[in-house]
């Protein structure tokens, strides 16, 4: 009997360890489903979300050009070409010219002035521009007397081409002086020489917090944080703005600290002593989709410099059951356009509506190419 009674006290306590163990194998498992849950969140991309401008930028753009040009009582159509330099700061663009017009009588002049921005993207590649400048010349005749004048035009600027119309008083009709003028259409091709990012260790806890949340904050909210001075101000600010993001409303707001841990991840991954992580295409879509289910890394088919990132999410973005972004890197700085050397992986093609899509490149192996193409 007592041998009985051990082994059913034996058989108890063997259950009541399995069910304990069991139940903390499910609690674990739950917790993991629970992460995995977290970590597959997405967060849907603003307007807001552009580039952030660099601080310091010299471009030169070299452009011909036709107008109508007038000294004393002569007039003619005369061609022109001209280098110009522009020197952009977060405060002041200068611009700096040389200009050539060919006809009888030639001439030759020099441009010192201010670009002044009525239009410009956030990463200062493009825009609309009014330029006033002074113009030191010669009279057309004799390249050893040099007048003052001035120059105003209005340009617009794509990534690679400007466009201006442009004039020039080259000599005012004072003390017996003859007027000299010129006006007509420029076009040239814009090269960038410096894009200084600025480093990223100098940026003030405020701006870092601005270019984190960037991509997931509306317009008018990153003017609220714009006006925000103190850092009581500044917190307010961000508590506001998470509390408008937690979907659930449980107090640990899964959704912030899945959102931070990715602003680490991004910033150690893609980041820079010259430029957050997060700043980048890479950090970017990380930022609002997650990690990736699968990376993989492709070399061009022509051009062995120039790299791929294909990233593939599965069921993690609405409406895309397999949704991808393909990220391009040169290290050829000659290239332009799309497959411009700028030291990084850049965002060229995705399935998900509203990322930004170049079209797909020809010099993916036929493979992938055909693996996109059958998502179109």
């Amino acid at each position: 009997m007592i041998n009985r009674l051990a082994a059913l006290l034996l058989f108890i306590a063997g259950s009541a360890t399995t069910t304990m163990l069991a139940g903390q194998a499910f609690a674990q498992k739950q917790d993991s489903i629970h992460v995995d849950s977290a970590h597959s969140v997405t967060f849907t991309p603003t307007s807001s979300n552009q580039e952030l401008a660099p601080q310091r930028t010299i471009d030169m753009v070299l452009s011909g050009g036709a107008g109508y040009y007038v000294q004393g009582l002569m007039s003619a159509i005369q061609p022109t070409a001209s280098a110009d330099f522009f020197a952009q700061t977060s405060d002041l663009d200068f611009t700096a010219g040389f200009h050539w017009g060919f006809s009888d009588p030639s001439t030759k002049s020099l441009s010192l002035g201010l670009r002044f921005p009525l239009y410009e993207s956030d990463n200062w590649r493009s825009g609309v521009f009014a330029d006033a400048a002074l113009l030191l010349g010669d009279n057309g005749r004799d390249s050893n007397s040099f007048s003052t004048g001035i120059r105003a035009d209005v340009a617009a600027r794509t990534s690679l081409l400007e466009f201006r119309f442009a004039t020039e008083l080259r000599r005012f009709p004072f003390g017996g002086d003859q007027l000299e003028a010129w006006g007509g259409l420029e076009v040239g091709i814009a090269f960038n020489l410096i894009r200084e990012e600025g480093s990223a260790t100098m940026l003030s806890p405020k701006d870092s917090l601005r270019a984190e949340l960037r991509p997931i904050a509306t317009t008018s909210e990153l003017e609220a944080l714009d006006t925000a001075t103190s850092q009581e101000e500044i917190q307010a600010w961000l508590d506001r703005f998470w509390r408008a993001r937690n979907a659930t409303g449980s107090p640990m707001n899964e959704e912030r600290r899945e959102y931070m841990r990715r602003v680490q991840e991004a910033n150690k991954k893609y980041g820079s002593p010259n430029r957050l992580g997060v700043t980048t295409d890479q950090g970017r879509v990380l930022l609002l989709y997650g990690d990736p289910d699968r990376v993989q890394t492709i070399t061009s088919t022509i051009n062995l410099e120039r790299k791929y990132e294909f990233w593939v999410y599965q069921n993690r973005v609405i409406a895309r059951e397999t949704a991808f972004f393909l990220f391009v890197k040169s290290a050829q700085a000659e290239e332009s356009g799309t497959f411009a050397g700028h030291g990084e992986f850049r965002q060229i093609y995705s399935n998900v509506p509203g990322e930004r899509s170049d079209g797909i490149p020809t010099d993916l192996p036929i493979t992938t190419y055909y693996y996109i193409q059958g998502f179109k």
